[in-house]
């Protein structure tokens, strides 16, 4: 029997990007839970770099930010009804800061 393919190499597949953790990005998949008219849990993703995030939260009327929160959820209480609030979550890693990622 002959080999068809002897001596043949195929050229090679299409890309794959990817990158490793260890960076201090901003979190993804930031999401509003548990929620009614004066309380609301926001979750996000863990940061492998991260030692703390920092989380601002805004209405048209009033600015907070939350410093050195060690954990990937904050439960907000005391909102006042019927009101948009604009949350933000920034990664503080050892060296850096990442911006906000907003949601």
């Amino acid at each position: 029997m002959q080999d068809i393919c002897a001596n043949e190499v195929s050229g090679f597949t299409a890309s794959l990007i990817f990158q490793s953790d260890g960076c201090c990005v901003p979190p993804s998949d930031l999401a509003i839970v548990d929620f009614d008219e004066t309380n609301a849990t926001v979750i996000w993703e863990s940061i492998f770099a991260a030692n703390s995030y920092n989380l601002l939260i805004s209405s048209s009327s009033e600015t907070e930010l939350i410093e050195n929160l060690t954990t990937t959820s904050y439960d907000f209480s005391n909102l006042d009804s019927c009101t948009v609030y604009n949350v933000q979550i920034q990664t503080v890693c050892d060296t850096e800061r990442q911006f906000f990622l907003l949601r």
